[in-house]
């Protein structure tokens, strides 16, 4: 075994070096500048050798040294050339122009499949246009009840904290939103069905490292070499855990679908449809179950560790804030009341600055703080035209980190959002992506949060110290310490 892959990564050598010799002849003048550290044959490939801590700082650093060089600057992964691209005007025009993803997002085909995530440009528009009204506002508003009751149930989970030191809250959040996204999604409850339990949970947090490792190891970016691997054989291990759940859950929602359909006079009303619901009425014949599930698995995907991690930056950075988190207390008191009610479908558009501080806690920390892209065609950019067969490396956090954010880019400060005179195009802001595959759950996800935080900050005060947040990226950006806050309970007195 160990002879065949020296000798495969021999051949793999020899065809980087080939391959980078004929492409940059098709590179066209002025190029990109080359970004440092490049080593002959594997290219930049060694700089991503390390933890998920160290992939973070990689990204960091991938966007300053792109952003030195004018916003776009070239890499070499082995064979693969390509482009860093920080300069959000170029960034826009990629992710509009270049709708197919590279090579990279093919590594979570075996849970993903062919979905929105993962799937080939042909099958992202039919998916999209057959899967739109799922995400209508209508739709989204039959979801306002679960997201209630699940802040209310978060509210109190949380009460035995209170007045007893800094905490990690991750595990909270993470937990109540896997709850609501399965009962939206899947029209389940975590307590009545025994397939999604912590062992389900924890293998969502396992893929990601999974899919990272595979990223930061080059020579396991090649299916022959990571077949053969231990590697391999954990992810079918979780792959087996995750689609389990999700194919038992689409069975039994797609059962009580069909039975409700076949009685006129039983026939759900929105408000008590899940997405499975949506998608098997309004898709019809035109998606298999394998279909379902894998859109079923993608929603999962985007809206669970997303939507927590977002809420963990937000209550750490707003703990470390009292101001802001004063200024959203009196907010969420000013539109809903003194009296504990449920959030409604009118209040969201006047949780004005609620939003801005979500907005301004995922342009600082972007969830997905990379995104890559593949161009069978030439790309012309403001500076340079990438050849066909170019790849690029969206650097999000570094666009979100550019200098049309004003002076103080670096810094949290969610009056931006407010300001509309010195506000960039709001085109370039990525805190669900960018241009047009962006995040189709987008709403959803606001609207969600919204919830979970008026909930939490009128019952709760938070502190926190962020001067130590540290994160790590393993295929989505997550908090590895310094995050932890503490709660006391307010008083109707607070202002």
């Amino acid at each position: 075994m160990v002879h065949v892959v020296i000798w495969f990564l021999f051949c793999v050598t020899v065809y980087a070096y080939w391959r980078t010799v004929c492409r940059r002849g098709n590179i066209k003048l002025p190029s990109p500048p080359d970004l440092p550290r490049r080593l002959p044959f594997i290219g930049h490939a060694h700089i991503f050798f390390g933890d998920s801590l160290h992939a973070w700082k990689v990204i960091k650093w991938l966007s300053k040294e792109t952003d030195k060089r004018g916003g776009v600057a070239s890499i070499s992964m082995g064979p693969h050339r390509g482009f860093c691209v920080t300069d959000p005007g170029d960034c826009l025009t990629i992710s509009n122009v270049c709708l197919k993803k590279d090579y990279y997002y093919s590594f979570a085909t075996p849970w993903l499949g062919n979905g929105l995530l993962t799937g080939s440009v042909a099958t992202w528009r039919l998916h999209r246009r057959l899967l739109g009204p799922a995400f209508s506002q209508r739709v989204l508003n039959g979801f306002i009840s679960a997201f209630n009751c699940k802040s209310r149930a978060l509210v109190t989970q949380l009460e035995d904290r209170v007045g007893r030191g800094p905490f990690d809250h991750v595990p909270y959040l993470s937990f109540n939103n896997l709850e609501t996204i399965c009962q939206t999604a899947l029209g389940i409850k975590m307590e009545d069905h025994s397939a999604v339990n912590q062992q389900y949970e924890q293998a969502l947090h396992d893929i990601f490292a999974v899919l990272t490792e595979r990223f930061q190891k080059f020579w396991l970016h090649y299916d022959f070499v990571y077949n053969r691997t231990k590697l391999k054989e954990r992810e079918d291990q979780i792959i087996k855990v995750l689609h389990n759940m999700s194919n038992t859950a689409l069975q039994q929602r797609k059962s009580v679908f069909l039975q409700e359909h076949d009685a006129a006079s039983d026939k759900p009303t929105d408000k008590s449809k899940t997405f499975i619901d949506i998608i098997l009425e309004t898709c019809g014949g035109a998606f298999s179950d394998k279909d379902v599930r894998e859109e079923v698995d993608n929603i999962i995907f985007a809206g669970h560790d997303t939507i927590s991690t977002v809420l963990t930056t937000a209550l750490s950075l707003l703990g470390s804030h009292p101001d802001v988190q004063d200024k959203v207390y009196n907010e969420v008191r000013r539109v809903l009341g003194d009296e504990d009610r449920d959030v409604t479908k009118e209040d969201y558009l006047q949780l004005e600055y609620l939003e801005a501080v979500l907005k301004e806690s995922m342009r600082m920390y972007p969830v997905a703080p990379v995104i890559a892209r593949y161009s069978d065609a030439e790309v012309k950019l403001k500076n340079y035209t990438a050849p066909a067969g170019s790849g690029f490396i969206l650097l999000l956090w570094g666009v979100h980190q550019h200098r049309i954010w004003g002076a103080d880019a670096d810094q949290f400060r969610p009056e931006r959002w407010l300001e509309a005179a010195t506000l960039p195009d709001p085109s370039f802001f990525a805190g669900f992506s960018t241009g047009r595959r962006s995040c189709i759950g987008k709403v959803y996800a606001m609207m969600s949060m919204k919830t979970t935080l008026s909930f939490l900050l009128r019952r709760y005060r938070v502190s926190s110290d962020v001067t130590d947040l540290e994160f790590k990226l393993e295929a989505i950006l997550r908090p590895h310490r310094g995050h932890y806050i503490a709660i006391e309970r307010r008083s109707k007195d607070d202002k």
